[in-house]
C-alpha cells in the first residue's frame, strides 16, 4: 500500500544515511590512523573496498540484532580484528573506541531528529481492530502493548456482521484483521484496498498467549513466499480437486447450463484457478465446498491448464469466469431469465444496473445488491424468496462459494457461480488486459505489471500449485 511503502522507504533511507555516515567516519580515522600501521597500506581502491565491506557488514548485524547503535559497535569490534590481522599485530584499540563512541552518540541525536521528522511526516493512525470469537476485554488488553503509529482507537467483533464492521472502518484511519474467517477476511481486504484503506493483518490469537503483544509485528500475510508444504489430507483434497476439473469446451459447458435451464435444475460453478484450489487447501469450509458432489468446477487460469497438462492429466481448455458471466447473461436475454446480482462496490453494481438495461434488456433482473452494505444471509434470504434463474456472486474466493454453498439446497432451481472481479470489468470500471495479451494467455502477466502487488499472490499461489502437482503426479 501507498502509505506503508512511504513510510518504508522513508525509514530505508534513513538507515543507508546513517549507515553511511558511520562508514565515512571510519574511513576518515583508518585512513589517518590504522592505514599506516598495516603491513601494505591502502590506496583509493582499498579505501572504496573497505567502505563497501563496512556497509554490507553493518547491513547483516543491523538485520540480526535492529536498530543502529549495537551493529555499528559490532563492525566496529569486526574492523578493529581486521586491522589487527592485517598489521600482524595488537594495534592500539583507543582510535576504534573512539569512533565507537562518536558513532553512538551522533546516531542517538540523528534518530530523535529523524523521528521528529517522521512523526510529522506520518501522523498516528486511528484503526479499528477487527476480531473474532473473543471477549473485547480480552482483546483489549493484549493489544494494550500496540503504540506508535498503531493505536487501536476502537474494537468492533465480526458477529456483528460484515456490513456494520464496514461501517465502521470508514471513521477510521485504517484496519487491523485479527483473527477472523477468512472469507470474512477476504471481503473485508477487498472493500479496504478499493478504498486505499491501510489493512493489517495480524497473527493469530493463538500467538498472543504464548508471546508477548508487544513484541509482534504487523504482517500481510502468512508463510513464505512458497507456502508452507501440503499435508497430506491437503495432497489428498488437492487430487480430489483436479479430477473434478471440467474437461469440455465453454460451448459444451453453455449447452449443459441450457439442458439444466430448460429442465428446471440446479448448478453450482466455481471458476478456478491455482489461487483458487490452493484457498481450498487452506480453508476448511472452501475445501468440503470444492469437493461437493454438486459443485462444477471449470478452468479460468493458464496456470491451472499447463499444470494439469504437465502432469499428464490430459488436455483441458480455459473457460475465462468474466466471458462466461457474459454467456450467462446472453442466455438471460435470449430466453428472459430472472438474474440476481450480490457482491462488488455500490458505483460497479450501478454500472451492471446500466448494463443490463442496455445490453440485456429482456432478462428480468430481480435486484442488485451491493457486497458491503447489507448482511449477506439478508440477502441470500432475499435471493431465495425471489427464485432467480441465474444467480452471480461477487464477493471474491472463497467467500462467494462458501455463501452460495450454504443456500444452494434451499433453492429449487438456478444457475450459481461465484464471479469474483468480473462485474468491475463487465461493468466498465477496470479494463480488461488487451487482445494480445488474452490471446497469448498472458492476462496474468498484464495483471502483474498493472498491479504489481499481486506478484506475492502469484508465487503462492501458481507457483506453489505447480510444485504441488507435480508432487501428487504418481499418485494420480
Amino acid at each position: 500500500m501507498a502509505y506503508e511503502a512511504r513510510k518504508k522507504l522513508y525509514r530505508t533511507a534513513v538507515t543507508f544515511m546513517m549507515t553511511a555516515l558511520c562508514g565515512a567516519a571510519f574511513i576518515w580515522l583508518w585512513r589517518i590512523i590504522y592505514n599506516p600501521l598495516t603491513v601494505f597500506p591502502y590506496y583509493f581502491k582499498g579505501f572504496v573496498m573497505m567502505f563497501a565491506m563496512y556497509l554490507v557488514l553493518m547491513a547483516i548485524f543491523i538485520r540480526l540484532l535492529g536498530g543502529m547503535r549495537l551493529p555499528v559497535a559490532a563492525t566496529n569490534v569486526f574492523f578493529y580484528l581486521v586491522t589487527c590481522l592485517l598489521s600482524t599485530y595488537l594495534v592500539p584499540v583507543w582510535g576504534f573506541l573512539f569512533l565507537t563512541l562518536c558513532d553512538i552518540l551522533v546516531l542517538k541525536y540523528l534518530e530523535k531528529g529523524f523521528d521528529k521528522i517522521f512523526d510529522r511526516v506520518f501522523p498516528e493512525l486511528k484503526m479499528l481492530l477487527i476480531y473474532g470469537d473473543h471477549r473485547e476485554s480480552e482483546i483489549r488488553r493484549m493489544t494494550a502493548g500496540w503504540g506508535g503509529k498503531y493505536r487501536i482507537e476502537s474494537f468492533i467483533s465480526i458477529n456483528r456482521g460484515r456490513h456494520n464492521c464496514i461501517k465502521a472502518i470508514a471513521k477510521h484511519d485504517a484496519v487491523v484483521i485479527c483473527d477472523i474467517p477468512v472469507e470474512d477476511r477476504n471481503v473485508i481486504a477487498e472493500y479496504c484496498q478499493d478504498k486505499n484503506i491501510p489493512t493489517y493483518f495480524t497473527p493469530r490469537l493463538s500467538d498472543f498467549l504464548f508471546r508477548n503483544a508487544g513484541g509482534l509485528m504487523f504482517f500481510d500475510g502468512a508463510g513464505a513466499v512458497f507456502g508452507r508444504p501440503l499435508t497430506a489430507a491437503q495432497r489428498f483434497s488437492l487430487l480430489g480437486y483436479l479430477k473434478k476439473i471440467y474437461k469440455g469446451s465453454g460451448e459444451s459447458l453453455y449447452e449443459k447450463v441450457n439442458a439444466s435451464v430448460e429442465e428446471g435444475r440446479k448448478e453450482f460453478i466455481i471458476t478456478a484457478n491455482p489461487e483458487t484450489l490452493m484457498n481450498g487447501l487452506e480453508t476448511e469450509d472452501f475445501d468440503s465446498v470444492l469437493l461437493r458432489e454438486e459443485t462444477l468446477v471449470i478452468p479460468d487460469g493458464i496456470g491451472l491448464i499447463k499444470a494439469l497438462s504437465m502432469a499428464g492429466y490430459g488436455h483441458y481448455t480455459k473457460i475465462p469466469g468474466v466471458d462466461f458471466a457474459k454467456l450467462l447473461l446472453k442466455m438471460a436475454d435470449v430466453k428472459g431469465l430472472s438474474v440476481f446480482l450480490y457482491g462488488a462496490s455500490e458505483d460497479v453494481v450501478r454500472g451492471m444496473r446500466e448494463l443490463m438495461k442496455k445490453e440485456y434488456r429482456h432478462a428480468k433482473l430481480l435486484d442488485a445488491v451491493n457486497g458491503y452494505d447489507r448482511d449477506p444471509d439478508e440477502v441470500m434470504e432475499q435471493a431465495v424468496s425471489m427464485e432467480p434463474d441465474i444467480m452471480m456472486v461477487a464477493l471474491g474466493v472463497p467467500a462467494q462459494e462458501i455463501l452460495i454453498s450454504k443456500y444452494f439446497d434451499r433453492f429449487k432451481k438456478g444457475i450459481f457461480i461465484g464471479v469474483g472481479g468480473s462485474f468491475d470489468v463487465l461493468s466498465g470500471k477496470k479494463k480488461r488486459a488487451p487482445g494480445f495479451f488474452l490471446r497469448h494467455n498472458l492476462e496474468w502477466l498484464y495483471r502483474i505489471v498493472t498491479e504489481p502487488v499481486r506478484i506475492k499472490r502469484f508465487l503462492r499461489s501458481n507457483v506453489r500449485f505447480i510444485r504441488e502437482v507435480m508432487r501428487i503426479k504418481s499418485i494420480s
